[in-house]
């Protein structure tokens, strides 16, 4: 059926009992939606909606299962229905001279199946709750994902993002959430919505600053920032109160913060490849339990001004203890130091007994 250069300004009604259709040309008209109309035609095969104005297409389209060529060039398009991703039969998509949005602006040129396989995998989120799009060399943040009902794990693995948009926050039933290995430089304010979240992946990205929002992810067992550029945990890391495992190995951290031992649940704290001067090595040495046991001394002396290390190995006073200025009492006795340095001695203003 051809109905070229027409004036058409939508799909006409006529085509409801044309069921047998196999090829459709509507192209030079001005339909502005492709309505569920389209979807009676079961064994369309061929559609030419070229050179139209065309701004949706209804989801209903995913029910064509025998089309194998959609011509949508020169249109108003800005993303497509997830359920065309179900037209398994799908070879030929033209999608040239529109308003594509991201990420589908980067996938469209790598060919069909690479669409089809991210609107698939957008489609049945919806009824699987599960979303998988890593490897699929996007640049930026699916805005569809956003729109994904009750979406409890999103991975987006090895892609090239270089951001997380503040729509983050409308996935508040996100239980995982995994985006390494991409191009990550920060983290949203808007991360602090996700409260169900439990297990968050951030590995191998360029991470140098966390928000502060971080601790109202109350639910969080799991925090993977590894092989990132942090110098620093934030304080509102204080508030993780259900957190058992943190990976911050490979970043940039040369202090862990005294506070750490009042995450009750903490069992795992790796650190490894930082150059961690506080605490001293030979408590990180000992493990975890260890240190949150000797940072929480440190950090209890914040009150006490009372500071007892003897018998841990220490072969320089920590540098801890230049932020301790009111301290009064510091033991330090049976250890290995060997020299003491005087830049951090003249820290214990307030000392009146140090035990060497």
């Amino acid at each position: 059926l051809t109905m070229e250069s027409m004036g058409l300004r939508a799909l006409p009604h006529a085509l409801v009992g044309l069921t047998k259709l196999q090829r459709l040309y509507l192209a030079h008209n001005e339909i502005g939606c492709v309505s569920d109309i389209i979807s009676s035609l079961h064994n369309l095969q061929e559609a030419d909606l070229s050179y139209n104005a065309i701004t949706s297409i209804s989801p209903s389209i995913g029910q064509l299962s025998a089309l194998t060529v959609l011509q949508l060039s020169n249109n108003l398009l800005n993303t497509l229905p997830s359920s065309l991703g179900n037209v398994a039969a799908l070879k030929t998509l033209d999608l040239q001279n529109n308003n594509l949005e991201s990420p589908l602006k980067e996938i469209w040129p790598l060919g069909v199946e690479h669409v089809l396989e991210y609107l698939r995998s957008v489609h049945i989120s919806a009824h699987s709750h599960e979303l998988d799009l890593s490897d699929m060399k996007l640049d930026t943040f699916p805005p569809e994902v956003a729109d994904v009902p009750g979406l409890r794990l999103l991975s987006l693995n090895n892609n090239g993002l270089i951001g997380i948009p503040q729509i983050i926050s409308r996935l508040s039933d996100l239980t995982l959430l995994s985006i390494s290995s991409n191009h990550l430089a920060a983290i949203p304010a808007e991360i602090g919505h996700l409260t169900k979240l439990t297990e968050m992946i951030l590995f191998d990205n360029e991470i140098s600053f966390l928000p502060d929002e971080i601790g109202d992810l109350n639910s969080l067992r799991t925090l993977n920032l590894s092989k990132n550029k942090l110098k620093e945990i934030c304080n509102g890391m204080m508030k993780l109160n259900s957190l058992s495992n943190l990976q911050v190995s490979d970043n940039r951290l040369v202090t862990i913060p005294s506070w750490m031992w009042r995450l009750s649940k903490l069992q795992s704290l790796n650190i490894e490849g930082n150059n961690i001067l506080s605490p001293p090595n030979k408590i990180i040495e000992r493990g975890t339990k260890p240190m949150l046991a000797y940072l929480c001394v440190v950090d209890k002396a914040k009150v006490s001004n009372t500071l007892t290390l003897n018998s841990l190995a220490l072969d320089a006073l920590p540098r801890e203890l230049a932020g301790l200025d009111t301290l009064t009492s510091l033991y330090l006795a049976n250890n290995d130091i060997v020299m003491v340095d005087p830049d951090i001695l003249k820290c214990l203003t307030s000392v009146k007994v140090l035990d060497l």
